[in-house]
């Protein structure tokens, strides 16, 4: 099937949940933002504020079990950068698993 981990928890899921359902590029897309803000709510404390979530949020680890890297600041509110991973091989390998 996959080797990588949040692929293979995606379509682990999906057929949980939607069994029949096809694994489609944008619903891991989907997954993986709710798996991204999910963390960043577990890191902002129990006294949840914008901040906390801000800082929650740029404190998750640069790898997400998708076979790349993300760009440190990615997920950071203040940033405006765009997804680098460490290669273009490992981004299309996440992308061929999802099928």
């Amino acid at each position: 099937m996959t080797d990588l981990k949040t692929v293979a928890m995606y379509r682990k899921t999906l057929a949980k949940y939607f069994p029949g359902e096809q694994p489609r590029f944008v619903s891991l897309e989907g997954f993986v933002d709710a798996m991204v803000m999910v963390e960043g709510l577990k890191r902002a404390g129990k006294e949840l504020t914008r901040e906390g979530l801000i800082r929650g949020i740029e404190a998750i680890p640069t790898r997400l079990g998708i076979g790349t890297a993300i760009e440190a600041g990615l997920f950071s509110p203040r940033s405006r950068g765009s997804f680098h991973g460490d290669s273009y091989s490992d981004s299309r390998r996440a992308c061929s698993a999802v099928h």
